[in-house]
């Protein structure tokens, strides 16, 4: 499998999801996993292949925007990412290169942070349930 082919209009939040305002610290897209900058309290693209810190997503976007722009995050809950998914598979940040990107977990590779974002319910929706574990994948 590849990273999820995301259509940023069809990022929804659902039935039970906590969402929060943020204020985004780089050009963000829908979709796209984010974590907190605790460094300049904003939000920016998570990425697994750089460190621990830029993999401890803490949500997925629900809107897009630039630095210095507030922003919605999906922290917790139903979420329609804006892809078809496969129903029970777990979905975690991609490890390809791709910083912010969503990819089933089995596709993490050697060197990638594993940040385990939540399993796909039905085949447009992904119970997010985020576990920034800090192990990298040997």
């Amino acid at each position: 499998m590849a990273a999820l082919t995301i259509t940023a209009g069809n990022v929804l939040q659902a039935t039970g999801a906590t969402t929060e305002v943020v204020t985004y610290g780089a050009t963000i897209t829908q979709g796209q996993a984010v974590y907190l900058d605790t460094t300049t309290s904003t939000w920016k693209l998570a990425d697994a292949d750089a460190t621990v810190l830029t993999a401890a997503v803490g949500g997925i976007s629900l809107t897009s925007g630039v630095a210095t722009q507030k922003g919605v995050v999906c922290t917790a809950g139903n979420i329609n990412p804006g892809a078809t998914v496969a129903i029970g598979t777990a979905y975690a940040l991609d490890g390809a290169g791709v910083a912010g990107a969503i990819a089933p977990i089995a596709d993490l590779g050697s060197g990638d942070w594993v940040s385990i974002l939540g399993i796909a319910t039905t085949t447009s929706n992904i119970l997010l349930k985020i576990n920034v574990s800090g192990v990298q994948v040997p």
